[in-house]
């Protein structure tokens, strides 16, 4: 979870993303975060949603921590997200 924080501040802080770009990914954040906390988390979509946010914040000059943290986090959960 706090690595899906740690990703919607630098989605939201990023000046490479217009406001569209940024709302989009922000609810693919907090579908991510919603599929979390369900009691049976769907896998398929927790992997996507994780790469997707993995995605995002790589193409971002200061998103390094924000997608290491994501990486990691999904790689607990054994969704492997590939450097």
């Amino acid at each position: 979870m706090e690595a899906l924080r740690l990703a919607r501040q630098v989605l939201n802080a990023a000046p490479e993303l217009t406001a569209a770009d940024k709302v989009e990914v922000t609810e693919i954040v907090d579908s991510t975060v919603d599929e979390i906390q369900r009691a049976r988390p769907n896998v398929r979509r927790l992997s996507q949603g994780l790469q997707n946010i993995a995605a995002a914040v790589q193409g971002i000059a200061k998103g390094g921590p924000a997608y290491e943290a994501t990486r990691a986090a999904a790689n607990t959960i054994g969704i492997p997200i590939r450097p």
